[in-house]
């Protein structure tokens, strides 16, 4: 080990880390009051100032419900006294697993029983307890393993907050590229293929036409008159007739065909395994929807 690292590991810790753990939001919970106010007496004395008890184990969701903000859990640890089997710390944490806002609160578990059982104590840990304490309970004891508790528990938030960072940036990164690569071959305007991408689609047809002696067709169409639009009524307006124009395409040809932009008031089509006489029917229907065109 590096002496770095040895120094990250004895770092002592600040006031502040340790007000925040001592403000931490505990919720303890259990059937018999006099428990109850014996933990949180306990607890308070400890420096814990923020300590919240539910008798039984409906209240005890019912805290755990109303906590919930932003889809987040306010609660950072539950201690459950488990000396009736009301309340079982391992259906409560199979529970608390069920639902994002509640998988990550952990649980201290204080058994019903003063002797060590290591049956009970494999069995609760196993399913997701994070501590398990034995009677009698006694300062030296409860206080250190709830501050422990809500020491991990702090690290593994700023993990889970990193990791989602990590994951909400490589998401905006996979947009953009998606956005770059699409606007690599398309028009941004209109949205359809620009001309790079009819040059590409060009080739594939032509290489098809020349080895497998297929036929295909290239429609030209070219707007008239486009900039004296432009110039009397804006290029607002002028924009709005490219996309009324490039939607009409799009009805008119088919999804598999190559509907281009090539220029600014220039689009072509490439349709791929058409005979020469369904090319001319093709472009006479194309010419009739232009016809009598109308643009407000």
């Amino acid at each position: 080990m590096s002496k770095t690292s040895e120094q990250s590991l004895t770092a002592p810790v600040s006031a502040a880390e340790v007000n925040d753990l001592l403000a931490a939001r505990i919720l303890i919970s259990g059937t018999r009051v006099s428990d109850l106010a014996f933990l949180q007496t306990m607890l308070s004395l400890s420096g814990f100032t923020n300590i919240t008890s539910a008798n039984g184990q409906e209240k005890l969701m019912q805290v755990l419900r109303k906590n919930i903000n932003d889809d987040q859990c306010d609660i950072d640890l539950i201690i459950l006294d488990c000396r009736l089997g009301e309340c079982n710390a391992r259906e409560l944490r199979l529970k608390l697993d069920q639902f994002d806002e509640w998988r990550r609160i952990p649980v201290i578990a204080l058994t019903e029983k003063s002797q060590w059982n290591h049956n009970q104590l494999l069995t609760d840990l196993g399913h997701g307890v994070t501590s398990l304490l034995y009677r009698p309970l006694t300062a030296e004891s409860l206080p250190p393993a709830v501050m422990t508790t809500l020491a991990t528990k702090r690290e593994r938030d700023h993990y889970y907050l990193r990791q989602q960072q990590i994951e909400d940036e490589n998401a905006q990164l996979r947009v953009m590229e998606a956005r770059l690569q699409f606007s690599v071959n398309h028009d941004d305007l209109t949205g359809l293929a620009n001309r790079r991408r009819l040059e590409q689609a060009l080739e594939i047809t032509l290489t098809q036409v020349r080895n497998f002696h297929t036929s295909s067709a290239v429609f030209y169409i070219d707007l008239d008159s486009f900039k004296v639009l432009n110039d009397a009524e804006g290029h607002e307006a002028g924009d709005s007739l490219l996309v009324q124009v490039a939607n009409s395409l799009r009805g008119f040809f088919k999804v598999r065909d190559t509907l281009v932009r090539i220029g600014s008031d220039e689009f072509a089509v490439l349709v791929d395994t058409i005979d020469p006489e369904t090319a001319v029917a093709r472009a006479e229907g194309l010419r009739d929807l232009f016809d009598g065109y109308s643009f407000t």
